[in-house]
């Protein structure tokens, strides 16, 4: 071989190397970027979909402030004294009766129920569920629920 052959082809081939190795490592950097945005959509989604949970579960913690139903407590005293004047009775039936649920005032329950309107309205996911909810405790609190719902169904 002719060394003015080896230097002719020397420099085309170097460019076309150098080329290619752009072209490659251009490639990789697109297809880990695209890996990456793919991550971050995964994560939220995941992160969306806990706060939807979260929100959720608020919300029928909501629903029983509505209903007037604060946190239940076992009765310690409850069971003795039920165990005692009841020794052959069944545990379960003992326990049912010694639960002790604590109230809401009606200020609370009051405004559980426009809360409850008010995130049906933001929130499309949770419309059918306060639209259920609203329409069961109409049957206590019609005149609250009613205008609640009704501004819920426009």
């Amino acid at each position: 071989m002719d060394p003015k052959n080896i230097q002719q082809w020397l420099i085309p081939v170097s460019g076309a190397i150098g080329i290619l190795s752009t072209s490659v490592a251009a490639w990789v950097g697109v297809a880990g970027y695209r890996l990456k945005a793919k991550a971050e959509q995964r994560l939220a989604e995941s992160a969306r979909a806990e706060r939807e949970i979260n929100l959720l579960r608020l919300f029928t913690e909501l629903m029983s402030i509505a209903h007037a139903r604060g946190p239940s407590q076992l009765s310690e005293r409850a069971v003795e004294a039920l165990i005692a004047a009841n020794p052959n009775a069944q545990p379960d039936a003992l326990l049912g009766r010694a639960i002790v649920t604590m109230p809401i005032g009606v200020a609370a329950q009051d405004a559980a129920i426009a809360a409850i309107a008010t995130l049906g309205m933001r929130y499309d996911f949770l419309r059918a569920p306060a639209m259920q909810g609203l329409d069961s405790l109409s049957s206590f609190k019609p005149d609250v629920v009613r205008k609640h719902l009704d501004k819920l169904r426009e």
